[in-house]
């Protein structure tokens, strides 16, 4: 897997809790240390509606959580281990930020 692009809501949360350079080698190299704990999948409600469940990475040694689409190589959120940032949904029409 590659990310090529992330989020704003990921760029935000990547400022405040990694205060590191924000470039697609270091979020790829984060996510190979990382323990792939989901896979991403297309699932379907009851009443038929499709919905995209997205991977979830965990870095042990950073403590951090990452909300990945694979399927379009972006990341979408970031959660770290003092609990301030909540997974936000992504909504129809999230601008996304190339790398």
């Amino acid at each position: 897997m590659i990310i090529e692009q992330w989020t704003r809501t990921f760029e935000r949360q990547w400022e405040q809790c990694i205060r590191a350079p924000l470039t697609p080698e270091t979020v790829n190299q984060l996510l190979h240390e990382s323990a792939r704990i989901q896979g991403t999948g297309m699932m379907r409600r009851p009443d038929e509606k499709h919905f995209k469940l997205l991977s979830i990475f965990v870095h042990f040694g950073m403590g951090v959580i990452f909300r990945v689409d694979e399927m379009d190589g972006t990341a979408v959120a970031l959660i770290h281990r003092n609990g301030r940032h909540r997974i936000e949904r992504a909504r129809p029409g999230t601008e996304r930020t190339s790398a």
